[in-house]
């Protein structure tokens, strides 16, 4: 019987030999062997991982079709099961291939996802143990009050723009550390951050983020750095990120600055409009600066990332009229 469980290793292992030629077998693949060991779930190309289980030099082959034909009876009989697009698990080892994909900077070649199929290993030692229900919104709000008692995992650190907002605390929790403490995951889980943030806001918990309707969330350096995923100095500007983070406070102050100019979004530094300046592909890309004192929903400012970068650079952050003084002395020079 075809050992391709072996297989699936040794091809991860030829990828720490030859990045390139590991990044091609995976941006062309469209059918994905997955298998889950104490290194978290592996996803690879199945005929390159079939080649290498009946023995095959993967350096010496050219092409992947004739090295290392798909048997599916062969998969079956063994006890691999095929999962397609629509069908239950597809989702979250989809997710998982996204983020693999993404920490080699490639993409998928297969045009679709209805295109792509994955195998999953049988159980057993070296399958896929059954996966357990997914926890409900009581297990997940037990992972956010854990976290906000132990920290965050190791693990699933280093979350930079998903979290979620604690139903009872003015804390923002990492998404990704979140799902991985219901669900008891280690060493970062095997899912994506968008998987997590999927589904702990089908549960009921708001996520803020830029996919909500709001304008472009494109956080400064600063701003970002204030939430660390230890969660270490983020109450002392919770508030404001808070509020700058928020798709529904986003979405009302937007629509008050655009019945202001006429439709238009504008920068209230330097006066740049993204949408005139660079057409569809711009249209609704905005930072939103927080005035404190100000009554919504003119308390976000819409600011260019530039302008947004200015305001907060330094050991004081500037006021909106500093930063229009600034702009405006530059121009009368």
């Amino acid at each position: 019987m075809i050992d391709l469980a072996r297989g699936i290793r040794e091809h991860r292992a030829f990828g720490r030999r030859d990045v390139r030629g590991y990044n091609a077998h995976l941006a062309g693949a469209v059918e994905f062997a997955c298998l889950a060991d104490a290194n978290g779930l592996l996803i690879e190309p199945l005929g390159w991982s079939m080649l290498l289980a009946r023995g095959g030099d993967v350096e010496a082959e050219a092409e992947e079709e004739s090295a290392a034909p798909t048997l599916p009876e062969e998969l079956i009989e063994a006890g691999w099961m095929r999962i397609g697009h629509g069908e239950e698990g597809f989702d979250l080892i989809l997710s998982a291939l996204s983020a693999q994909c993404s920490r080699r900077r490639i993409r998928l070649e297969a045009e679709r996802e209805e295109d792509l199929v994955f195998w999953l290993a049988p159980d057993g030692e070296d399958g896929l143990k059954p996966r357990p229900p997914e926890p409900d919104a009581a297990k997940l709000r037990e992972a956010m009050d854990r976290i906000l008692k132990e920290g965050v995992p190791e693990g699933f650190q280093g979350e930079r723009h998903w979290f979620v907002r604690h139903p009872e605390a003015p804390e923002l929790i990492p998404v990704k550390a979140v799902w991985g403490v219901a669900v008891e995951a280690s060493h970062g889980g095997g899912f994506s951050a968008a998987f997590a943030r999927d589904r702990l806001r089908r549960a009921g918990f708001t996520v803020p983020g830029p996919d909500q309707g709001a304008a472009d969330l494109a956080e400064s350096p600063e701003s970002v750095d204030q939430l660390p995923a230890a969660l270490e100095g983020a109450e002392r500007q919770i508030t404001r990120n808070m509020r700058e983070r928020d798709p529904v406070a986003r979405a009302a102050s937007e629509k008050a600055w655009r019945a202001a100019a006429e439709g238009r979004l504008v920068c209230q530094g330097c006066g740049i409009d993204f949408g005139k300046t660079y057409g569809p592909r711009g249209e609704g890309f905005m930072h939103f600066h927080h005035q404190s004192g100000v009554e919504p929903p003119r308390d976000l400012v819409p600011v260019c990332p530039n302008c947004h970068a200015m305001i907060h650079r330094g050991e004081t952050a500037l006021s909106l009229s500093e930063l229009q003084a600034l702009i405006s002395r530059k121009e009368t020079k």
